[in-house]
């Protein structure tokens, strides 16, 4: 049995990690043979049923009628996968509790779905997230802190879907090569660093690529990176769907990435990596690839530290390789797990 359900997440920003967990989400549905008829809530529709191919409907609404109308031809309502519940904003915090009460309402069961939890600096955003966990009838989070932080018995550590996602099958245009993964930060981005080190990468044989795995907001800072670097860097012009990106970084030598899906693209081809930990997420994906001392603490970024960061990694890249590859194959199982979680939810929802 099967129910059209509705998917609530950051889907139709031209974020390449977040569209990468709904293209995880549904191949690993597929992987099952559940005939799911989902409806993503997007911020671009069109985009979204162009990109994935299922029925999308706009999501940028706080209207209780206009979310009620949405609501009443879904079955049920999973909300994730990412990291959506945080406090950063606690409007966007409240946005998924508004969705999940009117659901709620209307008598529909909510999931939680490989979500990622925190940080939660606030009072309000601790109690705003676990009344959205117990207004939820299934729990599925991305790792143990998120597990830790939301402190419901009921809840599965699962993992990332994206680590369900294949790569595209495309010929690299760029032999020996390095990418690097800026992010548009509110601390800002590190660029000198970042230029300080495309130099020493093109010092070292490697050509230096510089990938926005958010364009709209990323490209500012990778034009940046680009003229203050001293040698000729690329730029990936475009965006690229997720398949595209995985192909990309799982072909470098080396992958440096302030987002924490370029961390997650390279370790999954077993490609030498170094994660920015701007957020703490991308601290908690390395600890629990087992390679903990790839983050490099924001802290302490300098154009030498992230120079030391690089050389160590391509220094140790043959005893990292087979580290990486088991961490994703043991989070691939916990993936998949999450991804049974989400087709009992739906089973119920048919009921």
């Amino acid at each position: 049995m099967t129910a059209r359900v509705g998917l609530l997440g950051y889907y139709g920003r031209g974020n390449m990690g977040d569209e990468a967990v709904l293209a995880g989400t549904l191949a690993g549905l597929q992987a099952l043979g559940v005939e799911a008829q989902p409806v993503v809530y997007s911020y671009d529709p069109h985009a979204t049923t162009q990109q994935h191919g299922i029925a999308a409907r706009h999501m940028k609404t706080v209207n209780t009628l206009a979310i009620a109308s949405r609501l009443s031809q879904v079955r049920g309502l999973v909300l994730g996968g990412g990291g959506i519940l945080n406090d950063y904003r606690l409007s966007g915090l409240a946005f998924y509790a508004h969705w999940a009460a009117i659901a709620r309402m209307l008598r529909r069961p909510v999931m939680l779905h490989a979500v990622g939890v925190g940080p939660l600096r606030t009072r309000s955003g601790r109690a705003i997230a676990r009344w959205i966990a117990r207004a939820c009838s299934r729990i599925g989070v991305r790792d143990q802190v998120s597990l830790d932080l939301l402190n419901d018995p009921r809840a599965l550590l699962a993992a990332d879907p994206a680590l369900l996602v294949q790569p595209a099958r495309i010929p690299c245009a760029v032999a020996d090569f390095a990418a690097i993964v800026p992010r548009a930060w509110a601390e800002g981005c590190p660029v000198d660093a970042m230029a300080g080190l495309a130099d020493y990468l093109s010092r070292q044989g490697l050509k230096p690529v510089l990938l926005g795995m958010h364009p709209q907001r990323d490209a500012p800072v990778v034009r940046a990176v680009r003229e203050r670097a001293k040698e000729a860097v690329s730029i990936v012009e475009g965006p690229l769907s997720p398949e595209q990106a995985l192909a990309l970084l799982g072909s470098a030598r080396l992958v440096f990435s302030m987002r924490l899906h370029g961390v997650l693209f390279a370790a999954m081809s077993g490609v030498p990596v170094v994660g920015l930990a701007c957020d703490e997420k991308i601290a908690v994906l390395l600890s629990e690839l087992g390679c903990p001392q790839q983050a490099v603490s924001p802290n302490d970024t300098n154009t030498e530290t992230v120079i030391d960061a690089a050389r160590r990694t391509l220094a140790t890249r043959d005893e990292l390789r087979p580290r990486l590859l088991a961490g994703c194959e043991k989070m691939k199982a916990r993936a998949q797990a999450g991804i049974r979680l989400l087709a009992e939810f739906i089973s119920d929802c048919a009921r």
